[in-house]
């Protein structure tokens, strides 16, 4: 299973370079990954593949319904729909 630390430390640093990473998800058996991060509302993703993936690749996708479900639930909210104290 790959290591989120790990791979955050390789992202994140400076002297990092590209093969890097693509050779920390070769030895934890991950072909190919997506990674988009947000800084000060700027989207930059960087995609890494240890592969040679297409439009047939399939990712594994993270859990996004957490986020999504909170933000649709803040928005209920801001609208006087409904309060955050109110049973479900």
């Amino acid at each position: 299973m790959t290591d989120f630390c790990d791979l955050e430390q390789i992202i994140t640093s400076q002297s990092a370079a590209h093969c890097d990473l693509t050779d920390a998800l070769a030895e934890q058996g991950c072909p190919s990954t997506s990674i988009a991060i947000l800084d000060r509302g700027e989207i930059t993703s960087r995609c890494i593949s240890t592969i040679g993936d297409d439009d047939q690749t399939v990712f594994q996708a993270c859990s996004i319904s957490k986020p999504i479900t909170g933000m649709a639930t803040m928005k209920l909210v801001q609208q006087g729909k409904i309060q955050l104290e109110d049973k479900i």
